[in-house]
């Protein structure tokens, strides 16, 4: 009854002019002869809503054929399916759908291609990862089983690579099988103030002086229990140590001793178990200038500009893809549009739906930053959340959508840009080693990712990250002005 109301609502124009020609039949019948008129002026009104209820029915029902036809074509945009498309509608309105059913099946093809890569790579991941436990199973059983027969240093070595490979295929096949019907992990509520308590109770950072003391005490007591050195002989060689740099003191160690693993208890040495005032100095000391916000939304800015990345990879690449098709590419440029137009008009595209999803996700966090503080009484802003995206996500998400425009301008296809984002991505997150021989994360020339690695109270950016984020502004102007002039190359 519903689907019939709409039907009068739309064609009662007509219903109008075919009652108006009853009325004005009515009226020569009136003239001529009022027994007439009484005769047929009921079979006239009544002939007249049969033809249109008619007509209505017949205009329904074939509605309805070519809807059912059209949504059997868009979900399964077969030959078939489109033959019988086009046999129910005209020649104008089939030339449209012949070019969208071409569209169509590209894409699902594309897309199909894409879903077989996707679920051979995953394969492939859980494949490799299975793999790789063999040897390190074999590795532990010789760990296990030889302990006796393997010198103390060769041990240290041994252990220490299985755990970072054990580490690193745990998280492959964590990765691998996010996806996947079988999952071996589960969620469950956790509360956050007792995780937070275990992981800050009694610890607070080391300063440069206090760092290398705290390691002199751990290299003392691996001496002693490990090497088997006496007190006084681990005494002397602490004494040595404190004379050399880093560099010199890990080359002694491992030269004297053949122990590869200093370095590493270097970086295990970076926090210490604090008293009581040491914490309460630590704590007023780091919010006496700074609101809690401000070290909060550091750490915001490191996850929410990696997770910003990977969106943006995939959403460009759908943004792009659509003009990059064949017939799609060719209309564009037969269009009266400037380069400068069309260039700018896809980098502002892709960079506003960066920023609505940021403005989102700044919003959400500073109103869980404030209800989970709002009984400590830290001063909780939204500038600081604010202030941090601007200088550290904004910038990588305008030097992303450049380098997605220029890819598809060279290519003619934005897919491309997603291996090379993802290197791109894996640079920028890489680690190294500063001057004095720590390892850590100390940002890349033109990395699109700042990361604050430490603790929620000792985030720091890496050295020349705003430098770097200039720069990157700098060479996104480029990339653009680069992509224009590639489009008027390829209009001409």
């Amino acid at each position: 009854m519903k689907q019939l109301w709409h039907m009068i609502e739309r064609y009662y124009p007509w219903l109008l002019l075919l009652l108006g020609v009853d009325c004005f039949c009515a009226v020569i019948l009136w003239i001529s002869d009022i027994q007439v008129f009484q005769t047929l002026i009921g079979l006239v009104v009544l002939t007249s809503i049969l033809l249109f209820s008619a007509i209505l029915f017949v205009l329904n029902k074939r509605e309805n054929t070519h809807m059912e036809l059209f949504r059997d074509f868009l979900s399964d945009p077969t030959i078939c399916n489109e033959e019988r498309l086009l046999s129910a509608i005209s020649q104008k309105e089939g030339e449209s759908v012949r070019f969208l059913a071409s569209v169509l099946r590209e894409y699902k093809n594309e897309s199909n291609n894409m879903a077989d890569a996707l679920r051979d790579y995953e394969e492939y991941v859980e494949g490799w990862a299975h793999e790789a436990k063999t040897p390190l199973s074999l590795l532990t059983m010789l760990l296990d089983n030889r302990n006796d027969e393997i010198s103390p240093s060769l041990q240290a070595k041994l252990d220490y690579v299985r755990s970072q490979l054990q580490e690193d295929v745990t998280q492959m096949l964590y990765y691998a099988r996010l996806k996947s019907s079988t999952k071996d992990y589960r969620f469950e509520d956790v509360n956050l103030n007792d995780c937070l308590g275990e992981v800050y109770e009694g610890y607070i950072p080391a300063t440069p002086e206090k760092h290398r003391e705290v390691w002199h005490e751990k290299v003392k007591i691996k001496l002693t229990d490990v090497f088997g050195l006496t007190d006084s002989e681990a005494q002397n060689v602490i004494e040595k140590l404190e004379s050399m740099n880093l560099k010199e003191a890990y080359a002694y160690l491992e030269q004297e001793y053949d122990w590869y693993g200093a370095r590493y208890l270097y970086e295990d040495s970076t926090y210490y178990k604090g008293t009581a005032e040491e914490i309460n100095a630590y704590l007023d000391k780091k919010l006496e200038d700074k609101t809690f916000s401000f070290y909060y939304a550091r750490k915001f800015a490191d996850f929410a500009g990696l997770y910003m990345v990977f969106f943006a990879i995939i959403m460009l690449a759908v943004l792009f893809l659509q003009d990059t098709k064949k017939h799609t590419y060719e209309l564009l440029h037969t269009k009266p549009v400037t380069a400068g137009k069309y260039v700018m008009g896809k980098v502002s595209a892709g960079f506003t739906i960066c920023l609505l999803v940021l403005t989102i996700l700044n919003i959400l966090f500073w109103v869980l930053c404030r209800i989970y503080t709002k009984d400590s009484g830290f001063e909780v802003r939204l500038w600081d959340f604010v202030a941090s995206t601007v200088l550290y996500i904004l910038p990588n998400m305008l030097m992303i959508v450049s380098i997605y425009t220029l890819i598809s301008l060279i290519f003619k296809n934005p897919l491309p840009g997603v291996p090379l984002l993802i290197l791109y991505m894996v640079y920028s997150n890489l680690g190294g080693t500063n001057a004095e021989g720590v390892y850590g994360y100390w940002g890349k020339p033109l990395a699109i990712m700042v990361r604050f690695p430490g603790q929620l109270f000792d985030t720091t950016p890496p050295p020349m990250a705003l430098l770097n984020q200039s720069f990157l502004i700098i060479v996104s102007v480029v990339i653009i002005l680069i992509s224009i002039q590639i489009w008027k190359r390829r209009r001409i």
